[in-house]
């Protein structure tokens, strides 16, 4: 039967308490998230814990879900409204010259016309490695003291799946996180083969993953089955997510298209009612309890290897992958082969 909460709530303290003297602000800090292990602090209660040492904590939002949410529903539950706040004019999601150039420019003029007693003492970065140069840059400018200020940031090399090359600012050491608390073993075991560095799996046993051998193009179709099956089992809807690496689903553009454009979209994926429909690259930093991942090729091969390590890791109590196993195996290689060994091939709506 379906279970809810995470696989790996039990050792969250434990952790947090051995995290905590690593991450002391307003040190620099790099923490290296060595195969997504969910274990990185959220941003906004990376902020409080600034707070709570007598400085401004400066979280940075910019644009996707989490951005989203919060403009549409204000603070966290708990969290008082910023002191300090920049915000810059709203832009055309679809335009990329938007996150590369404009947004970064314009947080640049914003925090040149703050007076330093507004600025911030410390800014927290998730999801680093997706930042280009231009964004650094004008980051740093939001800090009371550029130089001395706390700069506190997560990354991923593995999720690595954006063309930009922006160098963290920071030559520290990283602290490697690399327990994962986020999945079950199956699953992180699973990813983990996808990925240079070594995971640590914390959490319960679990289900074994589900395979559904098909070809690319017959992947998203598999994956609708494996949606309807899941539903037959008991799962709630708002337990799964339909991932895929390369084209869209079809249920994801109408549903941006007709529905209500991208906010509307992310609404209904925070409100945790139904079946999400989306892509890797637009999931990244996000979780559902099931993932079901369609394997439907790839835009570009070079980044394969870590499309499916980011859609794979999506996943807490249950993960289905639909696509050409062959294919996955060997993009993935021997460490991926040995653990597929222990998947259960699976034909969705077969008694």
């Amino acid at each position: 039967m379906p279970r809810s909460g995470g696989p790996g709530q039990d050792h969250l303290a434990e952790v947090a308490v051995g995290l905590d003297p690593a991450v002391r602000l307003p040190d620099l800090v790099e923490g290296e998230d060595g195969v997504d292990d969910g274990t990185d602090p959220p941003l906004f209660q990376e902020r409080e814990d600034v707070v709570a040492e007598g400085g401004d904590g400066g979280g940075l939002l910019v644009g996707g879900p989490p951005a989203h949410h919060r403009a549409d529903h204000g603070q966290p539950p708990g969290e008082e409204e910023p002191e300090v706040e920049l915000r810059a004019a709203p832009g055309d999601e679809a335009d990329s010259d938007d996150w590369e150039r404009r947004l970064p420019e314009d947080l640049a003029r914003l925090a040149d016309a703050q007076p330093a007693a507004e600025k911030f003492d410390s800014v927290v970065v998730d999801e680093a490695q997706d930042f280009g140069g231009l964004w650094w840059s004008s980051l740093l400018r939001c800090l009371r003291d550029p130089e001395r200020g706390g700069v506190v940031v997560f990354l991923d090399e593995a999720q690595h799946v954006f063309p930009r090359d922006g160098a963290v600012p920071l030559d520290t050491p990283p602290f490697v996180l690399d327990e994962n608390l986020r999945s079950t073993k199956p699953i992180a075991q699973l990813f983990g083969a996808f990925s240079d560095d070594v995971v640590r799996p914390r959490s319960r046993a679990g289900a074994p993953v589900r395979v559904v051998d098909v070809p690319y193009d017959a992947a998203v179709a598999a994956a609708d089955d494996a949606v309807e099956a899941l539903l037959d089992e008991g799962w709630p809807p708002g337990e799964i997510a339909l991932l895929t690496t390369g084209r869209r689903h079809e249920a994801q553009r109408l549903a941006v298209e007709l529905g209500g454009g991208h906010a509307a979209y992310w609404d209904d994926f925070f409100a945790g009612t139904d079946v999400f429909y989306g892509h890797v690259l637009g999931f990244k930093g996000l979780e559902r309890n099931v993932v079901v991942l369609a394997v439907n090729g790839f835009r570009e091969t070079e980044r394969a290897r870590r499309l499916l390590y980011t859609g794979l890791s999506r996943a807490r109590m249950l993960l289905v992958v639909t696509g050409p196993r062959g294919e996955i195996e060997r993009i993935g290689g021997e460490g991926v082969v040995r653990r597929l060994k222990d998947a259960q091939e699976w034909a969705p709506g077969d008694p």
